[in-house]
């Protein structure tokens, strides 16, 4: 009998994307797991943290940005068994289109 080994894949890391339209950003954080959900934040200078839609998946889509903004963001994933810390600042800045 033969077993195909699935290719590994590198883990995921919190980062932040250029979206698909100018202005959009995508932030991408590593899974918690089934049954978890992910506060997302942002912030212009590192002090002020804006709240963005908590989402049920790893992923968030922010709009509307002016391009050439520098953005700071960082997430936490809630689970069952509470929250997580805040992760480390991402730096992004929104390109131009």
């Amino acid at each position: 009998m033969a077993v195909k080994k699935s290719p590994d894949r590198p883990p995921r890391i919190f980062a932040a994307l250029a979206g698909p339209a100018s202005g959009t950003v995508k932030l991408i954080a590593p899974s918690a797991g089934g049954r978890a959900s992910y506060n997302w934040q942002y912030s212009l200078d590192g002090e002020t943290w804006i709240d963005l839609a908590s989402t049920l998946q790893a992923t968030a889509t922010m709009t509307g940005q002016v391009p050439g903004t520098v953005l700071l963001f960082r997430y936490r994933s809630v689970t069952r068994t509470g929250e997580t810390e805040w992760s480390a600042p991402v730096t992004f800045t929104v390109p131009e289109s």
